[in-house]
C-alpha cells in the first residue's frame, strides 16, 4: 500500500545504505552515448543540454530465475519545462542497443529505449508527447519492445503519476526509484519515493526470450533539456534487503 505519511528522503537513503552494508556488491556499468561514469556508483545519462542520449548497462546480467530488487536514487533535472526523462530497461543480450540515430527530433519521446526490441521498460517520463498519448504530468509506466505508445498493446501498465499528489519530480532533488520482480508469480512492483505506484504481473523471461537479461538505465533530451543521472543503492535480492510496503 502507498505510504500515508511523508518520509524524510535523506533518512530513507541512510536507512537503505545501513541495511545494505553487509551485502554491498555494487554493479559495474558500461556507458554509451553521452552517458558518463561520475564515480562513487553514480552515472550521468545526459547533461543539461538538448539532443543528448545516454545509457549505462550493468556488466553482469540479471538472473531471471531469481527475484530481483533494484533500488537507485534518480535525478531528473531542475526544469519543470524540461525533458525528457529516463527508464529502467531489461533486454535480451542480442536485442537492439542504444539508438543514437533517434536524436535530434521528435524521438525524445523514446527516452533512449526506442527500437530496443525484446525488452521490458519501466519509464520515468517527465515530458508529455502527443504521439505517445502521454499525460501532462510526470508519470511512470511499463512498456515492452521499445515502443513508448501508451495506446499500443505493448503498453503493459498505463501511466500513473510518479507521486500520488501529481507533484513535479524535475525539482533539483534526488528521488528513490525501486523496481522489484518475483519469478514465482511474475509480480512486478515499482516504487517512487517509497510510494508503491505500480503493481502488476510481467513475464519478463518470455518477453525478452531469455532467463538472463541485460539491464540498466537510459535517458535522452530533445529541445526541453534536463540533466539525468542515477546513483546505485545496489541491486538486492529480497533475502538481502526486504523493504516493506510502508
Amino acid at each position: 500500500m502507498p505510504i500515508t505519511e511523508t518520509l524524510d528522503l535523506r533518512s530513507f537513503l541512510a536507512f537503505v545504505a545501513w541495511m545494505a552494508l553487509p551485502f554491498m556488491a555494487f554493479s559495474q556499468f558500461s556507458t554509451e552515448g553521452d552517458a558518463s561514469n561520475e564515480g562513487g556508483g553514480c552515472y550521468r545519462l545526459t547533461e543539461d543540454n538538448d539532443n543528448e542520449i545516454g545509457a549505462a548497462w550493468a556488466n553482469a546480467a540479471m538472473d531471471l530465475t531469481q527475484p530481483f530488487d533494484v533500488v537507485v536514487s534518480v535525478f531528473l533535472g531542475n526544469s519543470n519545462g524540461g525533458g525528457d526523462g529516463m527508464a529502467f530497461v531489461i533486454r535480451n543480450e542480442n536485442s537492439n542497443d542504444l539508438q543514437p540515430n533517434q536524436m535530434p527530433g521528435q524521438d525524445g519521446q523514446y527516452l533512449g529505449y526506442g527500437s530496443i526490441d525484446e525488452s521490458v521498460i519501466v519509464e520515468i517520463d517527465t515530458d508529455d508527447n502527443n504521439g505517445t498519448s502521454d499525460p501532462n504530468w510526470d508519470h511512470l509506466s511499463v512498456l515492452r519492445d521499445g515502443n513508448p505508445d501508451h495506446d499500443d498493446p505493448t503498453c503493459l501498465f498505463d501511466p500513473v503519476p510518479a507521486l500520488p499528489d501529481f507533484s513535479n519530480i524535475e525539482d533539483n532533488d534526488e528521488h528513490v526509484f525501486r523496481v522489484t520482480w518475483n519469478p514465482e508469480d511474475d509480480s512486478l512492483k515499482v516504487y517512487f519515493d517509497c510510494f508503491l505506484r505500480i503493481a502488476t504481473t510481467v513475464d519478463i523471461p518470455n518477453i525478452i526470450d531469455d532467463v538472463e537479461g541485460i539491464w540498466g538505465f537510459v535517458a535522452c533530451t530533445e529541445h526541453q533539456e534536463n540533466e539525468h543521472r542515477f546513483c546505485e543503492m545496489d541491486a538486492f535480492e529480497p533475502a538481502e534487503l526486504d523493504l516493506v510496503d510502508l
